[in-house]
């Protein structure tokens, strides 16, 4: 038998932990929930000796990518599925139109949004003057006879 020193280890419900973590609560949400300081929720988070830490990654990581894997159906829309009667005929509007359910169109939103995040795209435009220049040339750019015209029209002070 071997004595340790220090404190015993908290017990904690890793059910608890697993629910937590699969709705992405904060390391605080977390530890306000199952009734431990925010501490031992980040040393055990690290420990990976520690079950508490394979079930926090694999839940927080299966969140992730079910939060991801939605982004991406919306972004892509969903043309649904046939309407089927139990005899699993589609089943027909009263003009004559099949009838689709679960369908959702594309969402810009989402599709502009996962552009950035993955993409690394931006809503930012470069403009730029003749030949690529910049549209306001800096001082050191202009030439002499530049400069005095400039000058002679009192834009600047000499």
């Amino acid at each position: 038998m071997t004595n340790k020193i220090g404190r015993p280890k908290i017990e904690i419900d890793l059910a608890l932990v697993k629910k937590c973590c699969n709705l992405l609560c904060t390391d605080e949400e977390l530890a306000d929930f199952i009734g431990v300081s925010i501490d031992t929720i980040k040393r055990r988070k690290v420990d990976e000796d520690d079950e508490f830490c394979a079930i926090y990654k694999k839940a927080k990581a299966e969140s992730r990518l079910s939060l991801r894997r939605q982004q991406w159906l919306s972004a892509k829309g969903d043309p649904g599925e046939l309407l089927r009667d139990d005899e699993g005929k589609p089943v027909l509007s009263a003009k004559g139109n099949v009838i689709m359910v679960g369908a959702r169109d594309p969402s810009v939103t989402a599709q502009i949004w996962l552009g950035k995040q993955i993409l690394g795209q931006a809503d930012k435009q470069e403009v730029t003057g003749k030949g690529g220049k910049d549209l306001i040339p800096s001082v050191h750019d202009l030439s002499d006879e530049e400069l005095a015209v400039i000058a002679a029209e009192g834009l600047v002070k000499k």
